[in-house]
C-alpha cells in the first residue's frame, strides 16, 4: 500500500515521453545555436557521443543531426559518417547526415583519424551491390573526405 502510493506520487512528477522529447529537442537546438554563435563549451564537446546516439531516436533525429554538425568534433563527424552510411536508416535521414557532415567539414576541417577515413573507403568499396541511392550517398561522403585535408585538430 504505502510503497505503491509513494511510487505513484513520484511517477506523477515525471514528464511523459512527448514532453521529454520536446525538452531533448530544445536542448539539442540550444547546443547547435551556442556552437554556431561561437560559444564552444568543453562540456558540450565531451557530450558529443551522447548526441550521436540520439540520432537514432526518431523524434530527435533532425535536431541531433544539426547539433552534431555544429559541434565539430571527431566524434560528431564520425557519428554523421556512420549515420549517412547506415543502410537501415531512412534515406532522407542519411541525406541530412551527408549535408550536416559537409557543413561540419567546411566549418571545422576534417577532424578524423587516417584510419577512420580509410574505413570509409572500405565501406564504399563494399557497397558495389548496394542500391543506387546508397552508392550515391557513399560517393558524396568520399567526395567530401577527398576535398579537405585532415585538420590539425584531428586525433
Amino acid at each position: 500500500g504505502e510503497i505503491v502510493s509513494e511510487l505513484e506520487a513520484l511517477n506523477s512528477n515525471l514528464a511523459d515521453a512527448e514532453t521529454r522529447n520536446e525538452w531533448a529537442t530544445k536542448s539539442l537546438e540550444w547546443i547547435a545555436e551556442l556552437q554556431m554563435r561561437g560559444h564552444p563549451y568543453d562540456e558540450l564537446h565531451r557530450g558529443a557521443d551522447l548526441v550521436g546516439a540520439l540520432v537514432y531516436e526518431p523524434e530527435l533525429t533532425e535536431a541531433a543531426i544539426e547539433a552534431l554538425a555544429a559541434l565539430g568534433t571527431a566524434g560528431s563527424q564520425q557519428s554523421l559518417l556512420q549515420l549517412a552510411s547506415n543502410r537501415n536508416a531512412p534515406l532522407e535521414t542519411r541525406r541530412a547526415a551527408v549535408k550536416a557532415f559537409a557543413s561540419s567539414v567546411d566549418r571545422f576541417g576534417k577532424i578524423l583519424t587516417p584510419a577512420q577515413v580509410a574505413a570509409q573507403y572500405d565501406v564504399y568499396n563494399a557497397s558495389e551491390t548496394a542500391d543506387r541511392q546508397t552508392q550515391e550517398i557513399l560517393g558524396q561522403l568520399l567526395d567530401i573526405l577527398e576535398d579537405k585535408p585532415l585538420s590539425p585538430a584531428s586525433p
